[in-house]
């Protein structure tokens, strides 16, 4: 009986442990995945952050982006399915080891503002990111100790057809992002963002008295109580910066209010960088200017492009539309494409499209209100995260279901083979 208990205790530990790990590991990858480009600015920041600029030559940074995110995934759904359960644990408890020190390292002297490792879905300081990794390095510890205990999902001859399933799925979602544009937007520029809503601050003041900290708002700072003690100040954003400073390229003057408060449709064209802009989709640039003056809309592109690159880009493509010069990383920020095109309806935005699927004949044949491409999208992001969900589970609930019901068909015609040598 108390062997029993014990191996209990141990089961719901290990299985904690292994629960949570996986978790964490698959929202991980999964957030990096669907915006590979992100992941890749993230990565670039580091070889920058410690001298090794040489890595991002022939697009490493984006390989390893790609293939660290989907690595992440598998080991995420190899621990939630028991998959190799020895093997997947050594593997997933070396690399918590790795990234507990290289975060312990961020966290001291923060070479980096954060670590990028969920993406641009949750952002955590350096010393969040490390104590998270420190109570994950002890859930991979104890599960490589206790791996025997962990319950398996899938049988051991059909495992690979889940990790074969979830790496066609995990390379789908990122070449998706990359031809396209991520399925899911965390960014402040996501479709139905208000470009005219400021973002709102909060500051916070830390005070002292008789050795006891205490914090205290603007309306509730204790002006008469001269025995506080002024510590720090914290000021904190609440909601989303959708703050683009467009600049005129004579004057410098910014120009984001006058574009932004502009009601009806405006498009904006972002090309970061015009040096490594796709110059072959000039036509098509050009007809969506054609077709903002003949129906009355604004068109406007964003660069961070010196007037040299501009000029040169105006005698190459023979480009008619206006010019602002921008941030490159709020433009890298804004559409993970170069070009890329947001269609902006009353501020708000409405609508964007890739390099690779910018708006042909069929919606440049009618008014931009005659046509759903025109009206806000409205699929939210909780239905985009169903959509995966179903994508990813349906076909692996098949999967571990077919093969439970052929172990079980197995099982009872051993049994049944044996009872009639018995007999």
């Amino acid at each position: 009986m108390k062997q029993k208990i014990i191996h209990t205790i141990l089961w719901l530990l290990v299985n904690t442990c292994r629960i949570i790990l996986a978790g964490t590991l698959v929202v991980s990858g999964i957030a990096k995945v669907v915006d590979p480009r992100g992941f890749e600015y993230k990565l670039t920041d580091y070889t920058a952050a410690f001298g090794l600029q040489a890595l991002n030559a022939f697009g490493l940074p984006l390989l390893f982006a790609i293939a660290l995110s989907t690595f992440e995934f598998l080991m995420g759904i190899s621990l939630l399915f028991g998959i190799s359960r020895k093997g997947t644990s050594r593997v997933v408890t070396l690399m918590m080891v790795a990234m507990t020190a290289l975060t312990l390292y961020l966290a001291i002297e923060n070479p980096v503002a954060d670590c990028g490792c969920f993406g641009e879905a949750i952002i955590l300081t350096n010393w969040q990111t490390f104590y998270k990794n420190v109570v994950l390095l002890i859930c991979a510890i104890s599960l490589c100790i206790g791996h025997r205990y962990v319950t398996r999902l899938i049988s051991v001859n059909t495992h690979w057809m889940v990790t074969i399933y979830s790496l066609i799925f995990a390379i789908g979602l990122a070449t998706y992002a990359l031809l396209r544009l991520p399925v899911i937007d965390f960014r402040a520029f996501h479709i139905g963002a208000n470009l005219r809503e400021e973002p709102q601050f909060v500051t916070t003041f830390i005070l002292e008295k008789e050795g006891i900290r205490q914090e205290f708002s603007e309306a509730d700072y204790p002006y008469e109580d001269t025995a506080w003690v002024y510590v720090d100040t914290r000021t904190t954003q609440l909601g989303e910066n959708h703050e683009v400073e467009m600049a005129d390229l004579h004057t410098g003057e910014d120009m984001s209010r006058q574009v932004i408060e502009r009601d009806g449709y405006t498009l904006l064209l972002i090309m970061p960088a015009l040096e490594e802009a796709d110059n072959g989709l000039m036509a098509e640039m050009n007809n969506l200017y054609d077709y903002s003056q003949r129906h009355g809309y604004q068109m406007v592109a964003l660069t961070a492009s010196s007037k040299e690159a501009i000029e040169q880009w105006r005698d190459l493509t023979g480009a008619e539309y206006t010019f602002y010069h921008a941030d490159a990383i709020t433009l890298k920020t804004m559409i993970r494409s170069n070009p890329g095109l947001i269609l902006v309806k009353d501020g708000i935005v409405a609508n964007k499209w890739s390099r690779t699927n910018l708006p042909k004949d069929d919606i440049l044949s009618l008014p931009l209100d005659a046509q759903e491409a025109g009206q806000i999208q409205t699929k939210s992001t909780i239905n985009r995260y169903g959509m995966l969900a179903l994508l990813f589970f349906v076909p692996i609930i098949a999967i571990t279901t077919t093969d439970r019901i052929c172990a079980a068909i197995a099982l009872a015609w051993r049994q049944l083979k044996k009872k009639k040598k018995a007999n």
